[in-house]
């Protein structure tokens, strides 16, 4: 089995996250307003909101591309 930071998955994740690693938080909200609906989920009484992080539709579409290869 290779190593996590082997596979292909995790060498485009490192990428993507370089390509918008100076992207602000400002800009990204202004850019989509559904941000905090798409980026959060309430499970119960609890809310997980990590709208407030540097991560895109992309993120989310390459960290299931690399648990699906994991």
């Amino acid at each position: 089995m290779p190593a996590l930071t082997d596979l292909a998955a995790w060498k485009a994740l490192s990428t993507h996250r370089d390509q918008i690693a100076q992207q602000q938080m400002r800009d990204l909200f202004a850019s989509d307003p559904d941000r905090f609906a798409t980026f959060s989920l309430k499970l119960e009484d609890m809310l997980f909101d990590y709208s407030k992080n540097r991560i895109t539709r992309e993120s989310l579409r390459l960290l299931v591309q690399l648990a699906r290869e994991c």
